[in-house]
């Protein structure tokens, strides 16, 4: 389990002992925002954490992007340049099922502009297709086949996009 809050990091924990496993600390040492009214202090803070498939590595997200850890060691395996302004209150990651690819929901790129969710490739780093969808909720199927997004307003309470891995790659 992965736990992140009013922290500059993110905490690994074994369930079934409740035992601490790694206590990662997310720095971005001489870093800044490209809004300068965006401080030092809050482009350290975690929004968000979600575990790769394996569980081989995790994800968190900062204001200024994503970084994919290690999850035994706490080795950074590739930092995700993704700047962002705003975020719902719910950034979390979504990982198709072989990990290659990752999506963010929940994040504005500016004050009053529509929401997105991005996919990026776990690889290169590279994204790969930004939506203009307020999204709570996302899967991609097993076969990766299918993405589904959840959105919040009852009167388009699901987006599915078929194909959507495929057509990333």
């Amino acid at each position: 389990m992965a736990t992140v809050g009013s922290q500059y990091g993110a905490s690994i924990w074994d369930v079934a002992s409740g035992r601490l496993l790694l206590n990662f600390r997310n720095t971005n040492d001489n870093k800044r925002h490209p809004d300068p009214a965006v401080s030092i202090d809050a482009i350290q803070l975690v929004s968000g954490v979600g575990f790769s498939p394996s569980g081989a590595s995790f994800a968190i997200c900062d204001m200024l992007g994503i970084k994919l850890i290690e999850t035994q060691t706490g080795l950074v395996l590739r930092v995700i340049d993704a700047p962002f302004r705003y975020h719902s209150g719910k950034s979390q990651f979504v990982f198709s099922a072989d990990g290659q690819l990752i999506t963010l929901l929940g994040t504005y790129p500016e004050q009053g502009e529509s929401p997105t969710i991005s996919t990026w490739s776990t690889s290169s780093g590279e994204r790969l297709l930004m939506l203009p969808i307020e999204a709570e909720a996302a899967a991609y199927s097993a076969d990766g086949k299918w993405f589904a997004a959840g959105e919040p307003r009852a009167q388009e309470a699901l987006a599915v996009w078929q194909n959507l891995a495929h057509h990333l790659r």
